[in-house]
Order: C-alpha cells, then sequence, then structure tokens
C-alpha cells in the first residue's frame, strides 16, 4: 500500500498529469489554508497551466467559505474546466457545484489514508476477551460542529454509566473549562435544552476532564501500542466521528479503529453513515445493536437512541459479554479481513470509475475544444496499479 504522503503525487502522475489537468491540494493533512496549497509537483515555470483546474479538499469536512475562497483565490482565466475532489457526499458540494460551474469528483480519501495508517494493525495480535471496560468512548476535540460529544459525554454521567467503561473527553483548555465558551456561543450547534444538561453536569468541573488518563496519540489518527491496548481492553468501540450535525455522507479514520482492532461498534455520526459504511462491503452488528439510531434524522433522538443500546450493553454481566463477543465473530472477521482485502480494490475502482465518469461527462458535452483522450490512458492498468 502506498503511504498517503505521496497520495496526491500517485492520482497527480497516473491519473490528472495525463490528461493535462493541473491539481492543488491542502498539505500538511488537516490543514485548510487556502493560501498553504500546494500546486503540481513542479517548479513553477514548469507548470503545465491546464485548461482543467482540480482541487483536492477532501481531508476535512467540505465547508461553503473554504469552496468560495478556492473560487475566488485560486481559479486562473485559462482554466475552463474546474473540479472540486472531496471525500464526501452532501448537499453543500451540490449547490457549490451548481451555482459556479463545477464538476464534482468523489473518492474515499480516509480509506486510502486508513490503509496506510493502519497498516501495522495486521500485524499486532489479537487479544482473547478480558475486557477491563464494557464500551470504549474518545472524545478529543469537544467545540462548534464537535459539541455533540459534550451531550454525549454528559449523558453517560447521567446514566451512571461511567464506571461501566473508559470515556475521554479533554475539556479544558489553558486550565479554563470550554463549556461556558460553548453553550453561550450564539453560534453554537446544541439545544436549549441540551445546554442546560451539559452545563450542569459538565460546566463547573476544574480539573482536566480525562476520565480515563491513557488517552495518548497527538491526534485521533494515531496508531500505536499503547492505543492498540486501549481499544483491545474494550468491548463496545463508541465512534464520535467528525461529521455529526450535517447532512453529509462522510467517514473518517475513527469508524476504522473498532475494524481493525477486531471490536463491535456504535456510530454517532451523521444521518445515515451506518448505511454509507455498509455500502463499501462492511458489515454491522444489528443482530445485537437495535441500528435504528442511524434512520433518525434528528440528531439530539439519533444520539440518545445510541446511549440506550450503549446502556444496554454497559449493564449486562460480563460472562453475556464474553458470550456475545463470541457470536459477533463472523462479523467481526469479515470486517477485518475486508479492510485488509476487498476494500482497496473498491475504493480503487470508485475513484478511477469517477474520474473517467467526469472525462466522459465533459467530453459529451463541453463548451470547449478541449478533448480528454480516455483510451490512451488504459484506466484497467491504473486500477490494477493502485491496488497493488
Amino acid at each position: 500500500m502506498f503511504s498517503v504522503e505521496n497520495l496526491y503525487y500517485i492520482l497527480y502522475v497516473n491519473l490528472f498529469k495525463r490528461i493535462n489537468v493541473d491539481v492543488e491540494y491542502f498539505w500538511k493533512f488537516g490543514s485548510v489554508d487556502i493560501d498553504g496549497m500546494t500546486r503540481n509537483f513542479l517548479p513553477e515555470q514548469k507548470y503545465m497551466n491546464g485548461r482543467t483546474a482540480c482541487f483536492f479538499h477532501d481531508q476535512e469536512p467540505v465547508k461553503i467559505d473554504t469552496l468560495n475562497k478556492i473560487l475566488q483565490k485560486k481559479i486562473r482565466p485559462y482554466q475552463k474546466n474546474r473540479i472540486i475532489v472531496t471525500s464526501e457526499h452532501s448537499d453543500v458540494i451540490k449547490k457549490f457545484c451548481k451555482e459556479n460551474k463545477f464538476y464534482h469528483l468523489y473518492y474515499f480519501f480516509h480509506g486510502f489514508a486508513c490503509l496506510d495508517w493502519y497498516k501495522d494493525v495486521y500485524y499486532f495480535s489479537n487479544r482473547l476477551p478480558n475486557f477491563q471496560n464494557k464500551f470504549l468512548s474518545l472524545n478529543r476535540l469537544c467545540t462548534k460542529d464537535r459539541s455533540y460529544r459534550l451531550f454525549l459525554v454528559s449523558e453517560l454521567i447521567k446514566r451512571d454509566l461511567l464506571s461501566k467503561g473508559s470515556v475521554s473527553l479533554q475539556l479544558l483548555e489553558h486550565q479554563k473549562n470550554k463549556v461556558k465558551f460553548e453553550v453561550f456561543d450564539t453560534n453554537c450547534r446544541l439545544s436549549k435544552k441540551t445546554k442546560i444538561q451539559v452545563y450542569k453536569i459538565l460546566g463547573k468541573i476544574k480539573a482536566n476532564f480525562v476520565i480515563d488518563g491513557e488517552v495518548t496519540g497527538e491526534s485521533s489518527a494515531h496508531l500505536g501500542s499503547a492505543e492498540y491496548d486501549l481499544w483491545q481492553s474494550s468491548f463496545l468501540h463508541v465512534v464520535s466521528e467528525t461529521v455529526f450535525f450535517d447532512e453529509k455522507l462522510h467517514l473518517t479514520e475513527k469508524i476504522f479503529k473498532p475494524i481493525v482492532s477486531q471490536r463491535p461498534f456504535i456510530l454517532l455520526g451523521a444521518y445515515k453513515n451506518l448505511e454509507y459504511l455498509k455500502s463499501y462491503g462492511f458489515r454491522t452488528f444489528d443482530k445485537w445493536i437495535d441500528e435504528s439510531y442511524d434512520n433518525e434524522p434528528d440528531n439530539e433522538k439519533r444520539l440518545l437512541m445510541a446511549c440506550d443500546e450503549i446502556e444496554k450493553i454497559a449493564i449486562l454481566p460480563e460472562k453475556e459479554i464474553e458470550t456475545m463477543y463470541w457470536d459477533m465473530q463472523q462479523v467481526i472477521e469479515h470486517n477485518y479481513c475486508h479492510f485488509y482485502t476487498e476494500f482497496k480494490q473498491i475504493i480503487v475502482d470508485e475513484l478511477v470509475d469517477n474520474f473517467e465518469g467526469y472525462m466522459r461527462q465533459h467530453n459529451n458535452g463541453r463548451l470547449n475544444d478541449e478533448v480528454y483522450d480516455i483510451d490512451g490512458l488504459n484506466l484497467p492498468e491504473v486500477k490494477k496499479l493502485l491496488a497493488q
């Protein structure tokens, strides 16, 4: 598997460069600094100046402000065709592309990234069930679009479940509790009722609120032996995804942690994102967990429905947890094996097929004389190469 650090270069030389497309992307990982975008992989004087501009906004959820900045600052007069590459499906993308004559090219960035980041886990040993905790819930950022995590932890405390699981919430910043700043922010996305609960339960905590002191790593993408041991020590993984409030199909590295750790999971993400995961061939745990929360569009109700399932498992006797774990083995093993085998081919095929779809759409409805040589690319060979 190629490294995520070279992902853009590999896509550039095997796809975009061959049809004279300029590529710009954010780097380092997680940045959304427009002025810091990197263009192509050549010195300035050797830029191709292609008539197609392709912008990768695939590492983070898409914001309309960022898209507008790309439109205002990055489009050059000679670039008649425009592509925005993302790792999400959303109305934000659809509206922007329609209004500004962009083509949307989708691919699963975090799928490629995790195949690189988690490749070492394939060589780790899977611990036999001796679970120290019924569930694991790690929450790093907890403000703005991720403020639902405040509600989650407050709900776990309200239900007296902390002693049953391993839960973290980095609540303090510069020795100041973040809750007050969040709930009184006019742009806070929590409901009034939820704000009251969060403030009542979490607002007066003066120590750094990390219930589980073993949380390590500088970011949620980090994986080492200490993190792996922590994941292995817990039965159910409560995955707090990046996107929760917005109606987007968007998943990150977080959902793949329980998959490579061979553990069951509950997904706290946006509406229908569990279904989105299954579209890539992964299986979920509806035989043991009521996953109807995924079909609930109301954010607060969806979280409470998920908490109901966490609570059901948290109060089970240890013997029943172990029996459930062994009963789940077919699903657990399928997901683990699927991640390290068929999954890569699926996301490679999707990427290349979507790329070909753009070229055909352009050739069939072009407004200028530029025609892309589709047959000259030998896309089946590109698929084989990228899937190695």
